[in-house]
């Protein structure tokens, strides 16, 4: 992975599936590692905890993707596995829906990740249902709170849409997430930051970002009153 100019010098992670290093190879070294893995948006203050106990907060409590979880290590320092309990059976990652494994080496690699590195993280909404992609807007907001440095490339309206009402309710995390359009011009790509007024609406968007969803709860309005 070449570094960024604007990051250079930051260590970077990248994981994707079947290309990096699976992420949770080094679970064992880690597991007992006190980190930082919840943030008051009131108070200001920190939970902190083994990475086993963030695990376990965000994929079952918060997430509610099982009731409970287990890692145990294949083969020691090369190969981890996940085993997800739900109804009191244990059940490897891979044999869940694929939107399920994809994310949570995604939550293992940013709880884990310090002020010191940089995750580039794309699409991490993919194959998520919508209520699962807002919930991502309160992790990454979380963890950029707790000094964790992430860019994260999404094209998921409601992850969007839930970062701009956390922002609108909790304005000191404007010093830790930021967030950028990127636009098509005739002379290239363009990025410009995302701007919103106080009751959250969007004063920049890109053309077909609101439109599309004005849009199409204008013509099923329509369809209703033709009821």
């Amino acid at each position: 992975v070449k570094s960024l100019p604007a990051f250079r010098g930051f260590p970077q992670r990248v994981y994707t599936e079947g290309i990096h290093s699976n992420p949770l190879v080094n679970f064992k070294g880690n597991k007992a590692t006190p980190i930082k893995y919840r943030y008051d948006y009131a108070t200001g203050a920190h939970t902190s905890g083994t990475l086993i106990d963030a695990l376990r907060y965000w994929v079952c409590e918060y997430f509610q993707l099982a009731d409970d979880l287990e890692v145990r290590e294949i083969v020691e320092g090369y190969s981890s596995e996940i085993l997800l309990k739900m109804r009191n059976k244990l059940i490897p990652i891979n044999n869940v829906g694929f939107g399920v494994s994809q994310i949570l080496p995604i939550i293992f690699s940013t709880l884990l990740s310090t002020k010191n590195d940089c995750l580039i993280i794309d699409e991490a909404e993919i194959h998520l249902h919508p209520a699962m992609q807002s919930k991502l807007a309160d992790f990454f907001a979380q963890m950029a709170a707790l000094e964790k440095r992430v860019i994260l490339e999404t094209h998921s309206e409601y992850l969007i849409n839930n970062l701009v009402l956390l922002l609108t309710n909790n304005p000191n995390l404007k010093k830790s997430v930021k967030m950028y359009w990127t636009k098509m011009e005739e002379d290239g790509s363009k990025v410009e930051e995302i701007k919103y007024d106080s009751m959250g609406y969007f004063t920049n968007a890109p053309k077909g970002f609101v439109e599309e969803q004005r849009n199409t709860a204008e013509k099923m309005a329509a369809v209703r009153l033709s009821k």
